[in-house]
């Protein structure tokens, strides 16, 4: 039988979620975007709610296409007491290579030539880009990110939400806090707290940041 899937969110990293999907033989009911309903999204209309799709548990996957980290968690936090959490599953793109005793949550997606290292652990609603690598022990805290082209060494630690911007590499053994940004092509020497976003070659904190601050675009 074919995979059902629903889609919350229509844009950018949506279309990259849907080619996973698509990759994993799931079929695309309809995308999940109040600001845009009426329009298509992958063939499919959008519509505002997921109300109509929760009498459909069974049958009907879901899946968070919002690349903003605190995002995603807002929109999980929203809906998580109608929609249980075995309905978001992992989405991991055929070409990925990933290690045979790595956990990934519920929700991840790992986008095509992604890799991700033994023993490593990857959280709720994470995302590794096209290209981007975690190596071995690596962890990602909940609702973090590695972007397009991002490489870890051995032994990182990635906080909840905490993103690394496209090109980026840290080296094996350093930890990132939570809610915090390495900006693009920055080299990573040193750990990093919270609340911070840092870039350069070596990577240094150039100002603290919220939670909800905005880092793409």
């Amino acid at each position: 039988m074919t995979k059902q899937l629903v889609i919350l969110g229509s844009g950018g990293h949506a279309k990259s979620l849907l080619n996973v999907a698509r990759a994993l033989g799931y079929q695309l009911m309809a995308a999940i975007d109040p600001d845009r309903e009426g329009e298509t999204f992958g063939g499919q209309p959008v519509v505002a709610s997921t109300r109509e799709f929760e009498g459909q548990l069974e049958t009907v996957a879901f899946a968070i296409g919002v690349g903003s980290n605190p995002l995603r968690e807002l929109i999980f936090d929203e809906i998580k007491t109608r929609i249980p959490a075995r309905c978001f599953p992992a989405l991991i793109h055929p070409s990925a290579v990933v290690s045979d005793d790595c956990e990934i949550g519920p929700g991840s997606v790992l986008m095509p030539n992604s890799t991700i290292g033994p023993s490593s652990k990857i959280g709720l609603f994470c995302i590794i880009n096209h290209n981007a690598s975690l190596d071995h022990d690596g962890r990602m805290g909940d609702f973090s990110s590695l972007a397009p082209g991002a490489h870890t060494g051995g032994d990182v630690s990635i906080g909840t939400r905490s993103a690394v911007s496209i090109g980026a590499s840290i080296k094996q053994g350093v930890s990132v806090g939570s809610d915090s940004v390495i900006g693009a092509n920055a080299y990573l020497d040193r750990n990093m707290p919270d609340n911070v976003i840092a870039y350069g070659t070596p990577g240094r904190i150039i100002r603290l940041r919220d939670k909800d601050d905005p880092y793409l675009g």
